[in-house]
């Protein structure tokens, strides 16, 4: 980030600053996952090794990178819209929209038509939409 900010001009034609920042940050730490896989392994006893295996892997792809933050965004946006939305539309649309669980066996469950889950996904997903789209935005 230091060596990336005397180079930051801001064009607001070029796009936002946090998507620059998002773009900086997720380089340096591909950099930084990259240089440590390159480090010689240290030696030591089992406690060592016990406590080196506890630690999450350094090399960090980069598509699981931002599928965590598509993730992490998606779930922060349906925190935050769903308690616009009846308890049964809300557990409609997670089973069968993130769940992936069969519409038909949920309709029978919580006693709404198939139709209705397909309008709950679609309301849902375009609030989801919208809440991303202002953080996006900004």
């Amino acid at each position: 980030f230091l060596k990336a900010a005397p180079q930051f001009h801001y064009d607001p034609a070029r796009g936002q600053f946090r998507a620059w920042l998002f773009t900086v940050t997720r380089h340096e730490l591909l950099k930084m996952g990259k240089r440590l896989a390159r480090q010689t392994a240290a030696s030591g006893g089992s406690e060592v090794r016990q406590l080196l295996e506890q630690q999450p892997d350094a090399r960090t792809d980069e598509a699981d990178w931002d599928r965590e933050y598509q993730w992490n965004l998606f779930a922060w946006a349906a925190d935050k819209v769903k308690s616009e939305f009846r308890d049964t539309t809300w557990r409609a649309f997670w089973a069968t929209a993130v769940q992936h669980q069969d519409v038909q066996q949920i309709s029978r469950e919580l006693g709404i038509s198939v139709g209705a889950i397909y309008i709950a996904r679609s309301r849902i997903l375009a609030r989801i939409r919208e809440e991303i789209a202002k953080v996006e935005g900004e």
